[in-house]
């Protein structure tokens, strides 16, 4: 076994030492080209992988403080920040008031989420607008719902015969269209009983995922009496803040075909929450293996065709096509590595630059990310493409022409 091990370190280290000798040399364009080819395709993985995962953990409607959320089964799947139209979930307020009762719970709050055109002098816009019931230390879609009376009066225990507070919080984007600042008064389009007077106008945080979104919070109650939904008092999810994980199992109890997502629960685990994000980040990992693996055979092949000669002396010397595969290997896979280091920079500088550009023209929120998982995954993609190469150029050095040149010399 000893020295089956010395005999593979000195094959690999033979494979070094003639890719050293390339890239010392004037010929090394084609080993620079090699590098670059995997560079850019790991490179391109990393972007679109990081697009997915931002794709993947924005499935709710995120708040500064929120360790969960309870969401229908079929809003899994969801890739927006705000989920409009989703699946309800009834018996809202009776079921906030036992969440708030299990131990751990720190606060919740139900969240309805519709889109109602509002009306503020002569402008009219459809806005997102939220019904939550007002919690301490929670924010919603980015929102403190501190300037909204606490608890909700108009439900008056299921009879929408309380006080109408008509309380409303807008995002900037929202004010912005509506012309609305504090203390405006905002209307909904056709009920000319549902009016608001504006709380407080804020910037939504920039780890919401609502970014400039147009975004007005109202109370729960307020919000189904204008959009429909006091004959179930139904919500479309719950957040939950609490320092107990464990309380995890008892929200997952609370409804039947529900789903409880966690807070920061982005990473590549997060990828099996969205379809299309997994779809994404498997079209990146073979377009990236494929493109690689297209680079270095062919770059590296024609290296290997132009040093026929080294090849062919170590074949005179009795080295087996198994031994010659390893020596291939080693430079493919070295050469893979370089591309892998440098594409994970690239990747790194791409990310950073589809953040920036999305938070100029698109949001606030960060829409890619680069969690720590991504080096060896990039670079275990690198390998992977140097691999994949390598059968085709251990054939490369032992067809028969080379035999040929063996004999000539």
């Amino acid at each position: 076994m000893r020295s089956r091990l010395v005999g593979f370190a000195g094959l690999v280290g033979v494979g070094l030492r003639l890719l050293a000798g390339r890239l010392r040399s004037g010929n090394r364009r084609r080993v620079l080209l090699s590098v670059t080819g995997v560079a850019l395709a790991v490179a391109l993985l990393v972007v679109v992988s990081g697009i997915s995962l931002g794709l993947a953990s924005s499935n709710t409607v995120y708040g500064s403080g929120v360790d969960y959320w309870i969401v229908p089964e079929s809003a899994s799947a969801s890739t927006m920040a705000i989920d409009v139209g989703s699946a309800q979930l009834g018996a809202a307020h009776p079921t906030s008031e036992r969440i708030a009762g299990i131990d751990g719970v720190d606060a919740v709050t139900p969240v309805r989420t519709s889109l109602v055109r509002l009306q503020a002098g002569s402008a009219s816009e459809y806005v997102v607008l939220l019904g939550v019931l007002p919690q301490s230390g929670v924010s919603v879609a980015g929102l403190s719902t501190a300037h909204l009376t606490p608890g909700d009066p108009y439900y008056a225990n299921g009879s929408y015969d309380g006080e109408w507070t008509g309380e409303l919080v807008l995002s900037e984007g929202a004010a912005g269209l509506l012309n609305a600042t504090n203390g405006s008064a905002v209307g909904v389009a056709g009920q000319a009983n549902a009016s608001f007077t504006v709380a407080d106008v804020q910037r939504a945080s920039t780890a919401s995922g609502a970014g400039q979104l147009p975004v007005a919070v109202v109370h729960l109650a307020e919000s189904q009496a204008v959009t429909g939904g006091t004959a179930s008092d139904t919500a479309d999810q719950f957040v939950v803040a609490t320092d107990t994980p464990a309380v995890k199992d008892d929200l997952a109890a609370v409804y039947p075909q529900s789903r409880v997502v966690a807070s920061g629960g982005g990473g590549l685990s997060a990828i099996g929450t969205s379809k299309l994000a997994l779809a994404i980040a498997v079209t990146a990992f073979v377009v990236a293996v494929v493109v690689g693996t297209l680079f270095v055979a062919t770059a590296l092949g024609l290296e290997v065709a132009a040093d026929r000669a080294t090849y062919a002396t170590l074949l005179a010397i009795g080295l087996r096509t198994r031994s010659l595969a390893v020596v291939v290997a080693t430079q493919a896979v070295a050469v893979t590595l370089l591309g892998g280091v440098l594409g994970l920079v690239l990747g790194g500088g791409g990310v950073v630059a589809a953040n920036a550009l999305a938070r100029r023209y698109l949001t606030e929120s960060a829409i890619a990310a680069y969690p720590p998982a991504v080096v060896p995954y990039g670079l275990g993609t690198a390998v992977a493409v140097g691999l994949l190469a390598t059968p085709y150029l251990v054939w490369l050095v032992t067809r028969t022409d080379v035999l040929d040149h063996l004999a000539t010399e």
